[in-house]
This record gives structure tokens, sequence and C-alpha cells, in this order.
């Protein structure tokens, strides 16, 4: 019986009800149909969030920081979904 595991990671921004002009950062990672969501610590304006781009608009320091790290944590989550791909263990997105 072969098993295959669905993965995804997506970056979306969560503002408040009662504050529309701030957005945190949230990683979204899916297994089998299982999400978990991680905040990355960083607000913005969620008018400079591009959402099929999965990053901040802009061109200024703090853009390409937050740019940044973005790309740095979805390579840290592929890098640990694979070591758990490669060492037989369960994978699910809280592992």
């Amino acid at each position: 019986m072969k098993t295959t595991n669905t993965f995804s990671v997506q970056f979306i921004i969560r503002t408040k009800k009662n504050d529309l002009t701030k957005g945190l950062i949230y990683a979204r990672i899916s297994v089998n149909g299982k999400r978990i969501e991680i905040s990355l610590k960083r607000i913005i304006d969620p008018l400079t969030w591009h959402g099929a781009g999965e990053c901040v608009k802009g061109t200024s320091i703090d853009v390409g920081q937050i740019n940044k790290l973005i790309e740095e944590t979805r390579y840290k989550i592929r890098e640990c979904y694979q070591e758990l791909r490669m060492h037989n263990k369960l994978t699910t997105a809280e592992a």
C-alpha cells in the first residue's frame, strides 16, 4: 500500500477586527489536510501585503528584511519536513 503525504507552506496575514491597519504575518503549514499556523511576530500594513506572491510590497530596508525572513522560514519548514520524511518519522503539521 502506497501512502502519500500532502504538504504545503503558505504565508498569510491576520488583522484584528478592531484595528485593520496592522496585520500579523503567519506561516500556515498543512500536512494531509491538517494545518497549523505559526506567527512570525512581524506587523505590517495589510495594504502592502501581496497575497499571490506571499510577500510584502515595497523597497524599504524593513520590507527587504521581512521578505527575507519569510523565505528563510519557508526554507526551514521545508527542510524539517524533508528530514522527517528521510528518517521515516510521523509527518504532521505539528511535527
